[in-house]
């Protein structure tokens, strides 16, 4: 994995920025959108922004976010939202592996505890409703 701290990846093809993005209000996420280019990073990265947003929705719906090698090749991601007292999504949290190590089957077995966590981290915010 490509990894430096400090380094800055799109909000888009990120599980954590996909997390945050389904998370914010409909007007805070459209105006991120519109001073984004949305471009392609591999050959799975979601380059439509209609296509993103049903997408989005979707991320919302399960409460957590995956980056099928979206951001980079061979790398895939689970994602979750951290929320504050408000309710107001302020961060995300994320595990990341190889493609071949992080099957959908493991996916599915992570997704849970990655909930759980970003939920441990939100309610010592002071969030009290997430699912």
């Amino acid at each position: 994995m490509y990894c430096t701290i400090g380094t800055r990846n799109p909000l888009y093809n990120t599980s954590m920025g996909k997390a945050i993005l389904a998370f914010l209000l409909p007007e805070k996420r459209d105006a991120l959108l519109d001073r984004i280019a949305l471009t392609r990073c591999t050959p799975n990265t979601i380059t439509n922004r209609e296509e993103l947003i049903e997408h989005l929705q979707m991320v919302r719906e399960r409460g957590y976010a995956i980056d099928d090698m979206e951001n980079e090749e061979g790398i895939r991601c689970l994602g979750a939202p951290i929320l504050d007292y408000s309710g107001e999504v302020i961060g995300a949290l994320s595990v990341s592996g190889p493609a071949h190590r992080l099957p959908d089957a493991r996916i599915a077995d992570l997704a849970e505890p990655v909930m759980q966590t970003a939920r441990t981290i939100s309610s010592k915010l002071g969030y009290t409703s997430i699912r």
